[in-house]
């Protein structure tokens, strides 16, 4: 299967939601005084889990489970986790 004919751009909608919660995290962050770093991680899925990642935010199955979210998973070569590229 082509990896190419299956990424697809979020929308601009998608990508104010994320940037937005990005810079309010680190606006609460540095309220706390948390010593912490946020940056953007590329989480490739289909496009149908957007809904469900911007209501609830990206979460292990171990979260997921625990807070009753409907979902399926799609691989865990690495164990429970939440798996992120640097570099689209």
């Amino acid at each position: 299967y082509n990896l190419v004919n299956y990424i697809a751009a979020v929308t601009r909608e998608d990508m104010f939601h994320f940037a937005k919660a990005m810079l309010e995290l680190q606006q609460e962050f540095l309220r706390q005084r948390i010593n912490g770093y946020i940056d953007v991680g590329y989480h490739y899925t289909a496009s149908t889990h957007m809904a469900n990642i911007r209501q609830h935010g990206l979460l292990t199955k171990k979260d997921r489970d625990s807070q009753r979210v409907n979902s399926t998973l799609h691989g865990s070569v690495f164990g429970d986790g939440i798996y992120t590229a640097n570099n689209p």
